[in-house]
């Protein structure tokens, strides 16, 4: 869609994302009023079952007045498209908050939990259940607010939209039940809240297997473990409440998210916050919690360079989201970079920062952000392009394509040197985690735990990362390189009958490395290397930026 565009009274001026329904930031030009215009998919509005899913949420959103839900402001149609226009909400995800290790100290993540409790006691009064929570259904905004969002699956008691054997909801977020098939009920959106509280508290998700098989054999006849949590130092009356939250037999877990909600405050009443002591070097000391990064929300605005100390002044999320100043710890400082010209780039959760300096992208380039980055720019999406796998990386993208994609994101391809320091090889390592041969650790096709190869989620495979952090620098899919690369007659040869016009030596190529999931990981070791002309494109070829 050519964007401004209009749509009865609202003017659409900016693409935010979506899946099967698209969300645009709009203006109604009669109440002039920002608002988020969500409409249906043009490959999703064929499908009668996701029209009367989406026409549902309308439905069921519109019923809903409480302070903790988006409210549902409109619904429409326009053509065959129906739209649902809802109040636009400024800030961020829980699931971006969490992976920026954004959302304060144990009192404030408890607040957190409560507000969303309170959304959730509010529909489950109404009789809809929810059946899809995650953090990235869970909003807080610039000011703490946290509200419930996205109705899309949701059932009223009266009404199922479920086929007999049909499973709708997020499979992380899971009970055992739910994917049994029995019918959702209070206790299942009470055992995805415990999930999502684990995720919270813990910064780490409960599930964590890598393909949709192990996954749901794990939640089938495994228990959430609570040993992550126990290591992060969360606080044992707040354990107690997940473990009971997302226990396999639903009977053992709480009646209602009102008794959660009394458990959460009677923690919150019994552990009243302590003022952070100042000791005698004027550097504040640290609250529970890992939350020493610096603010998602506030740093464009909040970081101050403190040019002539050589160091910067950073703030860091405080109660309910605002701001309260932190002297500088050495995390903090190393997420700033003041150059020359004053210029400041922060260190986000999504890239890592190398011995060099460098900051890369800690994984690949994911589907989502590339269909971002198309609707923004009116460049077409690659060939086979997938609509139901966002955090699986982005593949047929040539050189020339990923390159412009870095440009637009203010990044660029990392050069070969830059890419083996990233993936370890400066100590002269095989493979990212060292120089065992283990091909559990990457999504190759040797792989023992992948019964069959596919891409997998851009963020998974964690114990296969470099010594900095980034994944997937084996296998997955395999990743271009920036250097200008002079190819031997060899290598234009073995592509005559892969490209229509046959490569020259004379025109633009590039290198590839990290192997791929198609490949067997000897293939993916960090000295392999293949040439391939720039305009070359592949399923199982993506790419990572640097800035």
């Amino acid at each position: 869609m050519q964007l401004p565009a209009r749509v009865g009274k609202y003017q659409l001026e900016e693409y935010l994302g979506g899946g099967m329904a698209e969300v645009y930031r709009a203006v109604d030009c009669v109440l002039h009023r920002t608002v988020a215009f969500k409409v249906l998919s043009r490959n999703s509005r064929a499908d009668s079952s996701v029209r009367q899913r989406f026409l549902m949420e309308a439905r069921l959103g519109s019923q809903v007045s409480h302070p903790n839900i988006v409210r549902t402001l409109d619904y429409s149609e326009e053509g065959d498209a129906p739209y649902l226009v809802l109040e636009f909400l400024r800030g961020h995800s829980l699931g971006k908050v969490i992976s920026d290790q954004a959302a304060g100290n144990w009192q404030n993540r408890v607040r957190i939990a409560i507000d969303a409790a309170k959304a959730l006691e509010h529909i489950h009064s109404l009789g809809i259940i929810h059946r899809d929570i995650k953090p990235d259904n869970i909003h807080v905004d610039e000011k703490g607010a946290v509200r419930l969002i996205d109705f899309g699956i949701a059932k009223a008691d009266d009404l199922s939209m479920t086929q007999p054997g049909m499973v709708i909801g997020t499979p992380f977020y899971m009970p055992p039940e739910q994917v049994r098939g029995v019918p959702a009920n209070a206790r299942t959106d009470i055992y995805a809240f415990g999930l999502v509280l684990y995720e919270l508290l813990g910064s780490i998700r409960a599930r964590r297997a890598t393909t949709m098989q192990l996954l749901l054999e794990e939640i089938m006849n495994q228990p959430v473990s609570m040993v992550p949590l126990v290591e992060a130092g969360v606080p044992e009356g707040l354990l107690e409440l997940i473990e009971r939250c997302a226990a396999q037999d639903p009977n053992l877990r709480p009646e209602s998210f009102t008794e959660v909600i009394a458990d959460l405050q009677a923690w919150l009443d019994a552990h009243p916050e302590t003022k952070p002591v100042v000791a005698a070097t004027g550097k504040r000391r640290r609250m529970p919690g890992r939350m020493d990064r610096t603010s998602w929300l506030y740093v464009a605005a909040a970081v101050v360079l403190a040019a002539a100390a050589g160091g910067a002044s950073v703030f860091e999320l405080g109660p309910r989201l605002g701001l309260t100043k932190a002297a500088p710890s050495p995390a903090a400082a190393a997420s700033v970079n003041a150059a020359p010209a004053a210029k400041i780039v922060q260190v986000s959760p999504d890239q890592a920062r190398l011995p060099s300096g460098l900051l890369i992208d800690r994984t690949e380039v994911t589907n989502e952000q590339y269909r971002t980055f198309a609707h923004r720019t009116g460049k077409p999406l690659p060939p086979r392009f997938p609509d139901d796998f966002p955090g699986n990386p982005v593949t047929n993208v040539s050189a020339v394509e990923a390159a412009a994609y870095c440009k637009w994101a203010g990044k660029r391809l990392p050069t070969a040197d830059e890419w083996t320091l990233a993936a370890g090889g400066k100590d002269g390592r095989r493979y990212p985690w060292g120089n065992e041969e283990d091909p559990a650790r990457a999504n190759t096709s040797d792989n023992p735990d992948m019964k069959k190869h596919h891409l997998i989620a851009a963020d998974s495979l964690r114990d296969g990362a470099s010594p900095h952090g980034v994944l997937h620098m084996a296998g997955n899919a395999a990743e271009w390189v920036g250097d200008p690369h002079n190819p031997s007659t060899l290598a234009v040869r073995d592509f005559a009958n892969l490209l229509k016009p046959a490569p020259t030596l004379t025109e633009e190529w590039h290198i590839i490395r990290g192997g791929s999931y198609l490949r067997p990981l000897a293939e993916g070791a960090i000295t392999v290397w293949i040439p391939a002309p720039a305009r070359w494109i592949a399923d199982d070829v993506g790419f990572r930026c640097v800035q």
